[in-house]
């Protein structure tokens, strides 16, 4: 009986220590998602230590909501109609009614722009990314406030590669939005388990949305510091090519 009750002993002290470790490691990660910062990139970094401290080996990005202005291809010109009766132009003489070119004509498209990420190249590693959320990938479901889990990325077919998709496909993915002051989607962070492949459970997602929670008052305080600036010429944005990727490579899922 002494060997029973040392042996229920341990496996509850190892249960305790357990429990009480897992408690101070969140705790930790609240208080990174939490701390006051002077600006965004300041504050994605300190989101990213946050979750890294809890899930590594992960990644993590984080997209803002834009409206962005694109420019629309011009129609093909049609060939203007021979009139047999009009004599053409002499060689190295210019036609005198030269058709106008096309006026130029934008459309206004709904994008995720990332913005920041963990990959060790920084910005560098999502230049040009923008996720035409409301038509491609699977991000676009958390616009209405709601978090997004994918379990298994390998049997969600909706899911976006901005690259090569990774012939090894194994992991979880989750969207959380990020709110502005008046409870709206200003943005999104995404997490993926790609690095590894192991599944991300309810207890992880658990944890971040508690780092979500602790991090978004310090994003509406950081963003009320920013000065408006003047909207920008219409621009073309790259959007949408095959391809969450991470440390490992150059994928991100969206």
């Amino acid at each position: 009986k002494p060997l029973v009750w040392l042996a229920q002993y341990l496996r509850a002290r190892n249960k305790k220590n357990i429990r009480e470790t897992a408690e101070a490691n969140l705790d930790a990660a609240l208080d990174l998602a939490g701390r006051d910062a002077e600006t965004l990139q300041e504050h994605y970094n300190n989101i990213f230590a946050a979750v890294r401290h809890l899930l590594w080996p992960c990644s993590a990005y984080i997209s803002r909501k834009r409206v962005v202005s694109r420019e629309l291809p011009r129609p093909q010109e049609e060939p203007k109609p021979v009139d047999e009766d009009v004599e053409p132009p002499a060689e190295g003489e210019e036609d005198e009614t030269p058709t106008p070119p096309a006026p130029v004509e934008y459309e206004e498209v709904d994008v995720l722009e990332y913005v920041a990420t963990s990959h060790p190249m920084g910005a560098d590693a999502i230049d040009g990314w923008a996720l035409e959320y409301e038509t491609h990938g699977v991000t676009g479901r958390v616009m209405d406030g709601e978090p997004l889990l994918v379990p298994d990325v390998a049997s969600e077919p909706e899911m976006h590669w901005f690259a090569t998709k990774p012939s090894r496909l194994m992991g979880s993915y989750y969207a959380q939005p990020l709110l502005d002051s008046q409870g709206g989607v200003w943005g999104v962070l995404c997490v993926d388990t790609i690095l590894d492949g192991r599944v991300l459970s309810g207890a992880d997602t658990e944890k971040l949305t508690k780092i979500v929670a602790r991090a978004n008052p310090v994003l509406v305080d950081v963003l009320a510091k920013i000065p408006p600036t003047p909207e920008p010429e219409p621009e073309e944005v790259v959007v949408e090519q095959e391809g969450d990727g991470k440390d490992a490579g150059d994928e991100e899922a969206a």
